[in-house]
C-alpha cells in the first residue's frame, strides 16, 4: 500500500536545452564537452532550490538501486517547438547527488506541457519505488 505525503511543489526554471548547455573545449590537449556558463549557472541555482525544498519537505535521498519516477509538467515561455527530451538531461544531472543518488535510477516522464510567458517553469512529481511505503512527492 502506498503512503501519500503532501508536499509543497518543487518548481524549477527552464534550463538551457541540452543542445545549448555544452560546448567543446580542450582540456589537457584533448577535446571535452563542458558546461556553458548559462548551464552552470542554471544548475547551481536549481540545486540550491532542490536543497531548500529537500529541507522543507524532509525528502530523503533514496538508496542506490531504488528507482525514482519523475513526472514532469512543463510550462514553456513561448509557442515555439520545444524538445522536452533536451531539458530532461539537464534536470536529471542537477538532481544527481542532491535528490537522487544517480540519474541511472531516475525514470523521467513528461506528463504534459503548457505555456506561461511570465513564469516558464517545470513542476516535478517524484515517486520512490521499491519500498513497502512508496514515498510520493507532488510538485
Amino acid at each position: 500500500m502506498s503512503a501519500l505525503v503532501p508536499w509543497p511543489p518543487l518548481i524549477l526554471t527552464i534550463p538551457p536545452s541540452d543542445n545549448h548547455a555544452h560546448r567543446i573545449a580542450r582540456v589537457h590537449g584533448h577535446p571535452r564537452m563542458i558546461l556553458t556558463t548559462a548551464a552552470r549557472t542554471w544548475r547551481t541555482e536549481a540545486q540550491w532550490t532542490m536543497k531548500i525544498w529537500q529541507r522543507t519537505t524532509g525528502w530523503t535521498v533514496p538508496a542506490r538501486g531504488q528507482k525514482v519516477i519523475a513526472a514532469l509538467m512543463i510550462w514553456w515561455p513561448d509557442h515555439r517547438t520545444h524538445d522536452p527530451g533536451n531539458l530532461i538531461k539537464e534536470v536529471a544531472d542537477a538532481m544527481k547527488g542532491v535528490l537522487i543518488v544517480d540519474d541511472q535510477w531516475l525514470l523521467p516522464r513528461v506528463m504534459d506541457f503548457g505555456w506561461d510567458r511570465q513564469h516558464p517553469r517545470i513542476a516535478i512529481t517524484l515517486t520512490v519505488m521499491g519500498s513497502n511505503a512508496a514515498q510520493k512527492i507532488e510538485s
